[in-house]
């Protein structure tokens, strides 16, 4: 009787186990990658902007530079031919450094010092794309197709798109699809509160692309 209680008991932990895997498997919707390299910079971790090369600033056209309130950061916006970049920078990044007075002064003054800054890059129009970008182990290229994708992050191709329903920037026909920088926690992580790459496509062919580093508040 005590043996054949033991087997029943037994069993059912390991099917109560099997279960809570399963469902574990079924809540995480996209791949993560730990490196996000352009250029061969880092974009993955904040990064000292007196270490990003020349060819970064070349052509780049300060549009906007700001404080924000809500989370007492510094943000500066950047336009090139072919993208748009975002500069921001958190006082827990740089600690010891009086960011107000930083951003008061004129436009470039920021340069001067050794600020940690995340990165943003969006590419409207993917012919635009010319940079080498390397997420892990795999190069993306402009002329990434769905098909590849799929063969690179197989979860984000399935169940990636879930969350771009309500995007203001929604093209018809076409599907934004998200890969995770860095690990995610798949209950509470979502877009756009957490760092993403994020593909848009359209019958089949890559359109746009974004390096998106989580908004705050």
């Amino acid at each position: 009787m005590y043996r054949t209680l033991l087997i029943i008991i037994t069993t059912c932990l390991f099917a109560s186990g099997a279960d809570a895997q399963i469902s574990l498997e079924e809540q995480v919707w996209m791949d993560s990658v730990s490196s996000v390299k352009l250029d061969g910079v880092e974009l993955a971790k904040p990064v000292n902007i007196q270490t990003l090369p020349k060819v970064f600033w070349k052509g780049g056209v300060t549009q906007e530079i700001w404080w924000a309130g809500c989370t007492a950061n510094g943000e500066v916006y950047l336009d090139y031919k072919n993208k748009n970049v975002k500069l921001e920078f958190f006082p827990e990044e740089n600690e010891g450094i009086g960011f107000e007075k930083i951003f008061d002064k004129k436009i470039g003054y920021y340069k001067n010092y050794p600020l940690h800054a995340r990165v943003w890059v969006k590419w409207g129009d993917i012919q635009g794309f010319t940079e080498s970008l390397k997420l892990d182990q795999h190069q993306i290229k402009a002329d990434l197709s769905f098909d590849e994708f799929k063969k690179m992050f197989p979860v984000s191709a399935e169940r990636g798109h879930e969350f771009n329903k309500d995007d203001p920037e929604r093209i018809p026909d076409a599907h934004r699809y998200f890969v995770a920088i860095g690990k995610y926690d798949p209950g509470d992580d979502a877009p756009p509160y957490m760092s993403t790459v994020n593909f848009l496509f359209k019958d089949g062919k890559l359109i746009a692309l974004e390096i998106f580093q989580g908004i705050a508040c």
